[in-house]
C-alpha cells in the first residue's frame, strides 16, 4: 500500500494497493483468454486457405477476437499466397500487464489523521 498526494488534487490523496488474490484471479483469466485467442487465429487462417471463407469474412472473424482485448499481446502474420502464418505471444506486454493488473487505487478526501490509509482501504 502506498499513499500518494499531488498538487493536481488538493485536499485529496490516493492509496495504491496490491491484492494478491486479485492478481491470481486476473492471471488465470488472462491466461485462458490468451490460450483461446492463440487457438482461434490459426484456425481462421486455415479456413481461409482452404477456401471456406473469403478475405472479408476472415477480417470480420479476426475482428471478433478484439473484444477479448488479447490481440494486442500477439504478433500475427499471415501471408495470403505463401500460406505462411505465425501467431506468437508478446511476452513483454503480457508481463507488463500482469504486474499492473493486481493494483488498484482508492481516492479519498478524508484527512489521513482522521482515518488512516489502512482504514480507508478496509472501508472501501
Amino acid at each position: 500500500m502506498a499513499s500518494i498526494t499531488s498538487p493536481d488534487f488538493p485536499g485529496e490523496h490516493l492509496i495504491a494497493c496490491f491484492n494478491p488474490l486479485l492478481a491470481t484471479e486476473r492471471h488465470r483469466k488472462r491466461e485462458a483468454l490468451l490460450e483461446r485467442t492463440e487457438q482461434d487465429a490459426p484456425q481462421l487462417a486455415q479456413r481461409y486457405q482452404a477456401g471456406k471463407i473469403d478475405r472479408d469474412e476472415l477480417n470480420r472473424h479476426l475482428g471478433t477476437l478484439h473484444p477479448r482485448e488479447m490481440a494486442k499481446h500477439f504478433v500475427r502474420e499471415f501471408e495470403e499466397y505463401s500460406e505462411a502464418r505465425r501467431c506468437e505471444r508478446k511476452t513483454e506486454s503480457i508481463g507488463a500487464e500482469h504486474h499492473l493488473a493486481s493494483l488498484y487505487v482508492v481516492r479519498t478526501i478524508l484527512d489521513q489523521a482522521r482515518l488512516g490509509d489502512a482504514e480507508v482501504v478496509r472501508a472501501y
